[in-house]
């Protein structure tokens, strides 16, 4: 029995090789007229400055001006029903007797009243706040509406806070 010619396996062998030279090389291509990867001259001036460009400051908006006017007044609105309710409410506090007497049930209900006539500048403020954080999370806020919403939210928060120190002090002295 003859053994097989070496000579097939080196022809097989040859043959890949030439073939896998001819695809590694199949991937170069000649100099050409290609486009460098170097940055472009604009590239390369942008990438040397390192400030973002300013952004051109947003006009103040027509209308929200008429808005901050109208919860202002909806807050000294509230202000003026509880001022109004306020010396009944002290009273009818002053005056009353035992828990579940009769003058502690009527200074009950105009620490109510007093309340509802509060919640009018507490609901203006929660309008105000909710406009204010819209305002902020649209961005196209200028800087000085935002500065006047901020300047209006403070004054209604502190008439808020001030009725209800009046709330806190009445209830104080019905035992509540």
């Amino acid at each position: 029995m003859s053994l097989p010619s070496p000579v097939p396996d080196r022809t097989r062998f040859a043959v890949a090789a030439a073939l896998l030279a001819l695809s590694a090389l199949a991937g170069c291509a000649p100099p050409g007229p290609y486009p460098s990867l170097e940055p472009r001259p604009i590239e390369k001036a942008l990438a040397d400055t390192e400030e973002p460009p300013a952004e051109a400051p947003l006009p103040d908006e027509a209308g929200l001006p008429a808005r901050i006017a109208a919860l202002t007044a909806e807050v000294r609105r509230g202000e003026r029903e509880f001022d109004a309710a306020s010396p009944a409410a002290r009273a009818a506090a002053e005056r009353a007797g035992g828990v579940e007497s009769e003058s502690w049930i009527e200074a009950q209900q105009a620490l109510s009243r007093l309340e509802a006539a509060g919640a009018v500048s507490g609901k203006a403020l929660a309008d105000m706040d909710a406009l204010a954080m819209a305002e902020e999370q649209s961005r196209r806020v200028s800087a000085g509406d935002l500065a006047r919403l901020h300047e209006a939210v403070s004054a209604a928060q502190a008439v808020v806070d001030a009725q209800g120190a009046v709330i806190e002090r009445i209830k104080g002295k019905l035992g509540d």
